[in-house]
């Protein structure tokens, strides 16, 4: 079980929508590789999360209308692992219990003493069958990174792109919930990524489980407890580098450009930039003492202008006293 710190109880605005406390949370994966010890070697894998049980309460205009207690008990946490319907809400017995949320992952590694270490991959994501069906377009985490076997000036890069766009189409429609309604068949799109009609999300105190590129709960000042922009587009890279043998740094950008959700889009994208430069110092008379210094801004109206900074002093040793 999630340990939030009742940080979705003192935030929620207790007002529209629902506050679900007390769920379960499980994570499983599953990873196969070729031989290490060769030059290239190919990994293929899934993983998968699930919040299950819990008390939603829905309110209306400030009034509690209704509460809905999701069962904890064996067979939902079976159900929970192998994503079966069942329990006591409507929508878990027509779906699956509980939010799912997963990916299929692919990396390629490839490494050269003379060039370094490379690596490529691609995660996809998924909320239900049509994007473990990769009915998703081009939706997931792409990335390239490459280590150097040294200690150089820049002796890392990772850049990577996310798109979020696609959701299996702008359309849901199930003709078992609309049985009035004179269009037949289904359409299963409208993931709505980390979005739950039972449950407040994909996160844990506020803040995103998966990719930070989708705005988490705790940007949300109205106490609204749900993702307000998962259709995002976004490029990060990264760098590190080495200036002597006691002093390194790290330099991180990134870019998003977010259009609401697939139920309520914005009319126009809004964007946000951040950049973080990193210095650190490993003095050489004493081993184990490190200083780091951090300069950080974020710019655009879907976070808002900030600027920050921290310093730190930590030790990584033993004391020994009298000795």
């Amino acid at each position: 079980r999630l340990d939030d710190g009742d940080w979705l109880k003192n935030h929620y605005n207790y007002y529209n929508n629902f506050l679900t406390t007390g769920y379960w949370f499980n994570y499983k994966k599953l990873r196969l590789r070729t031989r290490p010890d060769q030059p290239f070697v190919f990994t293929i894998g899934a993983q998968a999360a699930c919040q299950f049980a819990g008390t939603q309460n829905i309110y209306e205009n400030g009034i509690l209308t209704k509460t809905v207690k999701m069962p904890a008990n064996f067979k939902s946490f079976f159900r929970s692992i192998i994503a079966g319907s069942g329990g006591d809400n409507p929508g878990d017995q027509m779906y699956v219990e509980g939010n799912h949320v997963g990916s299929w992952d692919i990396m390629l590694d490839y490494e050269n003493d003379a060039v370094g270490k490379f690596r490529a991959y691609h995660q996809t994501i998924w909320e239900d069958g049509s994007g473990i069906g990769l009915q998703n377009g081009f939706d997931g985490l792409w990335g390239l990174e490459w280590r150097s076997t040294t200690k150089s000036f820049v002796s890392g890069v990772v850049v990577e792109y996310i798109d979020f766009t696609n959701q299996s189409g702008h359309i849901h429609f199930s003709e078992d919930l609309n049985k009035d309604s004179a269009i037949k068949g289904g359409a299963t799109g409208s993931d709505d990524y980390y979005n739950n009609y039972s449950y407040n999300g994909y996160q844990n105190r506020g803040m995103s489980i998966g990719t930070p590129f989708a705005k988490s709960l705790i940007y949300n000042t109205d106490g609204y407890m749900r993702y307000l922009d998962n259709l995002v587009r976004g490029f990060h890279i990264g760098v590190k580098g080495y200036l002597s043998s006691e002093y390194d740094y790290r330099l991180l950008f990134s870019t998003r450009k977010a259009y609401g959700t697939p139920e309520h889009p914005r009319a126009t994208g809004v964007r946000a930039t951040c950049f973080m430069l990193e210095a650190n110092a490993h003095p050489s008379w004493l081993k184990g003492l490190e200083l780091k210094a951090q300069f950080a801004f974020d710019r655009g109206s879907l976070l808002g202008n900030n600027t920050g900074g921290m310093v730190s002093v930590s030790y990584h040793g033993d004391f020994n006293i009298g000795q």
